[in-house]
This record gives structure tokens, C-alpha cells and sequence, in this order.
């Protein structure tokens, strides 16, 4: 399919949800703040300040045995100094997805995506640590976030989302395969709307365009491997929606385990096997974490 036909089907779809959700002001404003080198600490304060209802949330998530910090919070000043822009966007972010988009859709429960996203997060953030990848944070919003035209999908196409989790269901084959052959697009084509209207970087934009497609990466091709790699590890650990595909695994034959070779020639030490069961304490966990979220956040 040519590139202006996936646009049209994406405008289509994208219409059916309009006025589509944005991030709350005082969002937008905190991830551009945390993105500048010589901003303040009292700027980005004042900032989360100015929506009690996001305090709220940070202020329980980074208290949470979630985020595992070994101190009480108390208040956002102390939680920037503390913790530091970076992981502070990463805060913003997990609590601001979460209530974006209202759940549309009685039979997919959206919190199922949420779990994935988060699972794919933490694993991003744990293994990019492992590989030595330069910014930890960037990858866990990656990975929060490398699946969102799934929740647009969810959402706003009831009928066609139905048809692909009944393929879905039947055939055990994933999502993506699912939606070529329903929609005509899938999750990944929304890309390119995500960045126009909520102003993903290029490169959080090229890892939505191309976590099924690694071949297409070009701006930053490790953090897109380690994205693909996390998500391959969550849905070989159930965290995949809740439905079953037939896989077969051999992470050191991957191709994104080779790029990520090639990035820190170090790895060829790492135990593998030893790694990912490191990471099954961390999947089991996500579950719940996510509901207790998530409930904490339409109990508001």
C-alpha cells in the first residue's frame, strides 16, 4: 500500500475520535521545561503546581512501591531535587497517559494496553542500563509509549478492533498481522499524527513508526532495538494484551540484540538467560501495579 492510501485510512480513523484528547496543558509545558538544559528547579515546580489534580498523582505514584524510592515524598521541589528532571518527566508522563484517552470500548479493556506499555517501559529502562545506552528515561518513555495508535484504535474503532482481537484470538498471531489485514493500517501508522498534534520528538515518533519494522529505523536505531526487545520480552511473558501468539524466541539471533552488539561490543558477556529471568520478577509485578494506577487515577 502506497504511503498517501495508509494517510487516508489513518485520517479516517483519526476523525472517528475528534475532538481527539491532548495532554493537559501543564503537561505540555513540564516535558518542554524538562527537555531544556539550564531550566530551574522552581520553574518546572511551579509548572506541576498549577494542576492539583497532577500533584495529586505524582505525588502517590512516586510514593508507591512502583517507583521504588526508598524515602517518603512530600512535595514536588523535593521530588525534582531528588530524582531529577528526567525521571520526573518519566512521572509526568505514566500518570498523564493513563486518564488521556476514556474508555471507550465495552469489550477490550483498555487497561490491558497500559499494562503492556508499562511493561515494555520498565524493561526498556532495565535493559537499556545493561546495554549502557545513554539516557535510561528516554527509553522508558519509548516504551510507555510505542503503542499508543493501539489505544486510539481501541477506542474510537469498535467494530474493526473487534474483527482483529477475534483474529487475534483464533490464529494466535499478533496485533500488528491482525490489523494489516482488517484495517489496512495498524498501530504504528499513527505515528506520524501523534507527532504532528502531540509533539513527539522525531525519535519517539520513529519508534511508534517502526517497533514492528526495525529495517526503517535511521535516527536512532539502539534505542528503537531495545524498544523491540522489550516488547518481545513482555509478550513472551503474557503482558500482550491478554491474548496468546504462537512465538518463537531466540533473543541472541534477533536482530535488534545484534544492533545493540554493535552499539556496546561489551554485551557479548552478558548472560541472557540470566538477564531475562531477572526480568520476570519485574513483568509479574506490573499487573497490579497498573490497576492500582489506574484506579487511583479515576478515583479522583
Amino acid at each position: 500500500m502506497k504511503a498517501q492510501e495508509k494517510d487516508a485510512i489513518v485520517n479516517t480513523y483519526v476523525s472517528r475520535a475528534m475532538p481527539i484528547p491532548t495532554l493537559p496543558t501543564a503537561v505540555a509545558r513540564i516535558l518542554e521545561l524538562s527537555g531544556k538544559k539550564d531550566v530551574k528547579v522552581e520553574e518546572v515546580a511551579d509548572a506541576i503546581l498549577t494542576d492539583k489534580v497532577l500533584t495529586a498523582r505524582m505525588i502517590r505514584l512516586m510514593n508507591s512501591a512502583f517507583w521504588g524510592i526508598r524515602r517518603r515524598i512530600s512535595s514536588v521541589r523535593e521530588a525534582i531535587v531528588y530524582l531529577g528532571l528526567h525521571q520526573i518527566r518519566s512521572i509526568v508522563l505514566t500518570t498523564s497517559l493513563f486518564n488521556a484517552f476514556p474508555d471507550k470500548n465495552p469489550d477490550f479493556n483498555i487497561i490491558k494496553i497500559w499494562e503492556h506499555g508499562l511493561g515494555v517501559a520498565l524493561v526498556a529502562r532495565r535493559l537499556s542500563q545493561r546495554v549502557g545506552y545513554e539516557d535510561p528515561e528516554q527509553a522508558y518513555i519509548a516504551g510507555l509509549m510505542h503503542d499508543i495508535g493501539e489505544v486510539l484504535l481501541s477506542q474510537y474503532s469498535l467494530k474493526e478492533f473487534e474483527e482483529v482481537v477475534e483474529v487475534v484470538k483464533t490464529e494466535k498471531i499478533s496485533f500488528y498481522d491482525a490489523e494489516k489485514r482488517i484495517i489496512g493500517v495498524t498501530h504504528s501508522d499513527f505515528a506520524g499524527w501523534f507527532g504532528q498534534n502531540w509533539g513527539f520528538s522525531e525519535e519517539f515518533v520513529e519508534v511508534i513508526a517502526t517497533h514492528h519494522d526495525l529495517n526503517k529505523a535511521a535516527l536512532n536505531r539502539p534505542l528503537v532495538a531495545i524498544i523491540v526487545l522489550s516488547d518481545l520480552l513482555c509478550r513472551v511473558r503474557g503482558l500482550d494484551y491478554g491474548f496468546e501468539e504462537n512465538l518463537e524466541v531466540s533473543l541472541k539471533d534477533e536482530p535488534a540484540w545484534k544492533i545493540l552488539k554493535e552499539y556496546n561490543p561489551e554485551l557479548q558477556k552478558l548472560d541472557l538467560a540470566r538477564f531475562t529471568l531477572d526480568l520476570d520478577a519485574l513483568v509479574d509485578e506490573v499487573k497490579v501495579i497498573v490497576k492500582d494506577i489506574y484506579k487511583g487515577i479515576h478515583s479522583d
